[in-house]
């Protein structure tokens, strides 16, 4: 197949390394940086390098064929990708964190075209920019909006083509990306509110009841909507939801520390890198935001997320640690005089 690769950061450059390796065309666009390089490096969590120069990279999306686009732009860069989208008839993948991005597509370019994508390899740009799969497990989840998609079949067997992507497919595209939110949740917010690793925010109390509050407010918020968790590939979201859903907190704290915080090491997440460098837009808001936003549409109440949610805004506006700590204080402080 011919794929298209919009958004060559970290995700974009590690999908489109290994569809290249499975012998497909592949065409980047991205920014300036990185089409001037002409050239790509991926390297694999054991340590092996593949190199391909010249490569097919573009700023913009040019007016050309392509069978498939494999979108791995951020959320909140969505919106900027519709109008040249629109252009072309291929089916669209997307690669976003979070809740949202497939529903804004699907209202531009039409439910048919969309199929739902998952990334549970964690991967990064090196400082030698080339880009780096962080642990040997994970892989890519698939699932069409429609039925109506005619595409996904040669869209999921070019995937499983690369052995590394894992492929696998998925019946209901809703309860995927739920699956994957709540592992986007843990540890993601509460490190960027505290400035701390995922480690420390298990050993500060506050944190913790902050953490473990979140995840099962969107526990439960995913069942309401009558979806069950899903395992994606190397993440095992039916095990993860079940902990959340009934272990005690000193129990699940444990688990987080030793499952999570423990392989996540003193690495820091996403939203912390927003929030440092005050970021005009963030992921919060497909992260803890789409969750509150979610249940205030069902008449229901998260506000725990609601919270986090506004904190890392607050943090993203120059709101200094202490401040973001002392408004989640408050807010639950309220939320436990309304009860």
């Amino acid at each position: 197949m011919h794929i298209t690769i919009f958004g060559a950061g970290a995700v974009g450059q590690w999908i489109g390394a290994n569809l290249l390796r499975a012998g497909h065309s592949v065409r980047f666009i991205g920014r300036a940086a990185f089409v001037a390089q002409g050239a790509l490096t991926a390297q694999t969590a054991r340590g092996e390098r593949w190199h391909w120069a010249p490569i097919d990279a573009h700023t913009t999306l040019p007016d050309a064929p392509t069978d498939a686009v494999v979108l791995c732009v951020k959320a909140h860069d969505i919106v900027s990708t519709l109008e040249p989208l629109a252009h072309i008839r291929a089916p669209v993948i997307t690669m976003q964190n979070g809740w949202g991005s497939e529903a804004l597509l699907a209202a531009a370019l039409g439910a048919e075209r969309i199929i739902a994508g998952t990334l549970t390899t964690a991967v990064a740009l090196s400082d030698t920019a080339h880009v780096v799969a962080q642990r040997h497990h994970g892989g890519v989840g698939l699932a069409p909006l429609s039925p109506d998609n005619a595409a996904f079949a040669d869209v999921l067997a070019a995937f499983r083509t690369a052995p590394l992507l894992r492929a696998r497919a998925y019946a209901d595209w809703r309860a995927m990306k739920w699956s994957k939110l709540l592992f986007n949740l843990a540890g993601n917010a509460t490190s960027a509110v505290f400035e701390m690793p995922y480690v420390d925010v298990l050993r500060d109390p506050f944190a913790t009841q902050l953490e473990l509050s979140a995840l099962r407010e969107a526990e439960r918020l995913m069942r309401a909507q009558g979806l069950r968790a899903v395992n994606l590939p190397g993440a095992p979201g039916v095990w993860f939801a079940f902990a959340v859903r009934v272990l005690p907190d000193p129990l699940l704290r444990l688990v987080l520390m030793r499952w999570l915080a423990r392989a996540r090491g003193a690495k820091y997440p996403s939203l912390y890198y927003d929030v440092r460098e005050h970021r005009a837009q963030s992921e919060v808001d497909v992260l803890n935001g789409a969750v509150a936003q979610v249940a205030q549409q069902m008449g229901l109440s998260t506000p725990v997320n609601a919270a986090l949610a506004e904190a890392v805004r607050m943090g993203c506006k120059g709101a200094s640690r202490a401040a973001r700590i002392a408004f989640l204080h408050d807010a639950l402080r309220e939320q436990n005089n309304e009860r």
